[in-house]
């Protein structure tokens, strides 16, 4: 049982779960249809694990990709995740 003070969004689980369930060929397809380009901006609200912060990255290269979330949990999992990939222009941010 959870406590009641307790948010389920901050199991020690949830992270790595959000990132192995993110469809990333369906993350790539919304943001072409929005229009997503090589030189633009992005910013993922609510960036959770950073998964689809990664192909924002990666398909708005060499423009700044930004993951913002307010679970500090979250974005220590979302830092990990994104180590070993090759993207220089992904950071991530508290807020």
């Amino acid at each position: 049982m959870i406590p009641e003070a307790a948010y389920f969004m901050e199991s020690d689980l949830e992270g790595q779960r959000i990132y192995d369930k993110t469809d990333r060929e369906a993350i790539r397809a919304q943001l072409e249809i929005a229009g997503l380009k090589p030189g633009m901006f992005s910013l993922d609200i609510g960036c959770a694990s950073g998964a689809a912060s990664q192909e924002l990255a990666g398909m708005c290269f060499p423009a700044d990709a930004i993951g913002l979330d307010s679970s500090q949990q979250l974005l220590s999992e979302a830092i990990r995740n994104a180590a070993s990939k090759q993207r220089p222009n992904l950071r991530f941010m508290h807020g």
